[in-house]
């Protein structure tokens, strides 16, 4: 995870492409029901970023039986 994450460092690319990115990374490795990632940037020069990105999968129609 660690080396994860600091593989986005040197990107130059928005908070918020980054936080996005991280999302679907984790909907697809994992698929879950629902998910969230939080970035929390404190970059040089003070200026403190905080950025939320969620994930709901889909209702699918449950099919009907016939009885």
């Amino acid at each position: 995870l660690k080396m994860y994450t600091l593989a986005y460092r040197d990107l130059g690319i928005f908070q918020e492409n980054v936080v996005n990115r991280m999302l679907e990374d984790v909907v697809k490795a994992a698929k879950p029901i629902e998910a969230a990632v939080i970035g929390d940037f404190m970059p040089r020069g003070g200026v403190h970023t905080k950025v939320m990105a969620s994930y709901t999968r889909p209702r699918g129609r449950r099919k009907r039986s016939a009885l």
